[in-house]
């Protein structure tokens, strides 16, 4: 028995969210000047606004300090998340305002790629102001964590792997090939990082008889 499969030719990146249809009709509806802003599309996007709105105005970004606190800010991961509405406000604006849509292009790049600055000699200050590709959550430097390490790992790398995947989807086009490179890298790092430290294990091979891992994979659809 024989079978013949044929694959679709793709040109360019095939999208895994919104094809070139879909994000034309979400761009519409959002910049409807008649939209209801009592609806549940005005209130969603108001708060995609609100977060980036935060984000860029913010600079360097504050997270609170972690209240467990070690010297590790489990803060900074939780904000993760945030990233993509940046990324979804440029798609959704790019056109109608695209100042706007530009300073969220410049924020988003900025809080994924910067560069820990060593003239900083606070390593929690520095480990938040860095953009979040170089985030260790497997082993924070000393003073960092200290002898606890793995500051969250379980939660970090997930939470870093979908927002990564998302923004890398949304901004494909945005992205150059280097910093394209990067994100792959990062993300395949993460989902097969093989950490299986007791406390919070990590990584596609570990945790699985952890409930608060399994649930921390089933409410995010984790791939970690």
């Amino acid at each position: 028995c024989t079978a013949t499969i044929c694959y679709a030719q793709h040109t360019g990146h095939p999208r895994l969210f919104f094809n070139s249809t879909e994000l034309g009709q979400v761009v519409n509806a959002i910049n409807d000047p008649n939209r209801d802003p009592n609806s549940g599309l005005s209130e969603f996007y108001s708060n995609v606004t609100r977060q980036t709105d935060w984000l860029k105005n913010n600079s360097p970004v504050q997270y609170l300090p972690d209240p467990i606190s070690w010297g590790c800010s489990h803060w900074k991961f939780s904000h993760y998340m945030n990233i993509p509405s940046l990324a979804f406000q440029y798609l959704m604006e790019a056109q109608s305002n695209p100042t706007d849509a530009q300073a969220c292009l410049t924020k988003a790049k900025d809080l994924i790629f910067r560069a820990p600055d060593p003239s900083i000699t606070n390593l929690e200050t520095r480990f938040i102001q860095q953009g979040i590709i170089y985030d260790d959550w497997s082993a924070p430097p000393d003073g960092f964590g200290g002898s606890r390490g793995n500051c969250g790992l379980a939660r970090g790398l997930p939470e870093r792997v979908m927002c990564l995947s998302i923004v890398y989807d949304w901004l494909y086009d945005q992205l150059t090939a280097t910093e394209r490179q990067t994100i792959q890298n990062q993300i395949v790092s993460d989902i097969t990082f093989p950490q299986t430290w007791a406390g919070y294990p990590a990584g596609i091979r570990s945790g699985f008889d952890r409930p608060d891992i399994k649930i921390i994979r089933i409410e995010h659809n984790a791939l970690a």
